[in-house]
């Protein structure tokens, strides 16, 4: 009695090219049997069934599908833990749980992925955009330490040039008084000697 053949066995045993297709288009794309189903036919002109796609799908694109389905639940998952916003491990692993059966479901709902992955884009713009804040907040910070350093040197250099006129204004001030004091001497020299010539002369006129 001859063995009856997979219902799968058309598909498996499709060439290469063709098989990687039909695998591309229920992993990645996620289309519907019915749409494989019109594919193949009209692409390939390969007749098949539902159940034939299923038994394929069970066998060839399940595991493909569970590991992306799981690295995208992780993505998301990663994505919320590095955001601002604090969310507990228990809410990360419902959130992980939520997005894998999503993404591992052959009929997965396009809108339910499509809202995962906008809140995961949504996620991501905010973080960049607060690394982003960060970045300008530390620079303006550099920059204001930047400019009171300068404004520093600044106050340095005019204490400088007001201590140093304070003390040129000293000098001139020393000279002054010096150049006085001198001045009232050589006046009281002049006097004295004025004051000896006319002794000398009245001394004179007296003894005659």
């Amino acid at each position: 009695m001859s063995r009856k053949p997979r219902s799968d066995a058309k598909l498996r045993n499709l060439p290469p090219e063709q098989k990687t297709a039909l695998v591309d288009w229920l992993v990645d794309e996620g289309v519907s049997y019915k749409e494989a189903k019109s594919r193949l036919e009209e692409r390939f002109g390969v007749r098949t069934s539902d159940g034939a796609l299923a038994d394929f799908w069970a066998l060839e694109c399940y595991q493909l599908r569970f590991r992306k389905a799981r690295g995208f639940a992780d993505q998301i998952v990663d994505t919320m833990r590095e955001g601002e916003d604090a969310f507990d491990e228990a809410t990360l692993k419902a959130v992980g749980q939520r997005a894998f059966q999503l993404a591992v479901a052959k009929e997965a709902d396009v809108n339910d992925l499509a809202t995962l992955l906008k809140i995961v884009g949504d996620t991501a713009k905010l973080k960049l955009q607060r690394d982003k804040l960060e970045l300008q907040e530390k620079k303006a910070e550099q920059d204001a330490q930047k400019l009171e350093l300068q404004v520093r040197e600044l106050e340095l250099k005019l204490q400088k040039v007001e201590a140093e006129e304070a003390r040129r204004r000293e000098k001139a001030e020393a000279l002054k008084q010096s150049m006085t004091t001198e001045a009232k001497s050589a006046d009281e020299v002049r006097a004295l000697a004025l004051a000896a010539v006319d002794e000398i002369l009245l001394g004179k006129g007296a003894g005659k």
